[in-house]
């Protein structure tokens, strides 16, 4: 698209009561359009090579669980060592709710 048909399709676009807002939008989305594929794919490549480079360089953490307190070491948030932990604290805190509400409705 040429300068003078750009220039051509904002005066109509204008004329036909359109905001500079609008305009922009068209344009880019038109363009953008035209480009996604390759966007896509360049992206696509880079987001999978620095991914696998932060996964070759993570560092284990340690802390302890929240149910047994027993030290354990995770990459990503974890809050209990193990799911029979994590289990076992979800039915404790269940319970727990559980006999505020039964008392209340007493």
């Amino acid at each position: 698209m040429g300068t003078k048909e750009i220039d051509l399709n904002r005066k109509l676009a204008e004329w036909a009561g359109f905001t500079e807002a609008d305009i922009k939008k068209h344009y880019y989305f038109e363009i953008g359009g035209e480009r996604l594929p390759k966007w896509q794919e360049l992206g696509r490549e880079w987001h999978i090579k620095h991914g696998r480079e932060t996964w070759k360089n993570r560092k284990p953490k340690t802390t302890l669980c929240k149910k047994c307190h027993q030290e354990f070491e995770y990459y990503t948030r974890a809050y209990y060592c193990s799911a029979k932990c994590k289990m076992a604290q979800y039915r404790r805190e269940d319970r727990i709710k559980s006999r505020s509400r039964n008392s209340r409705c007493l």
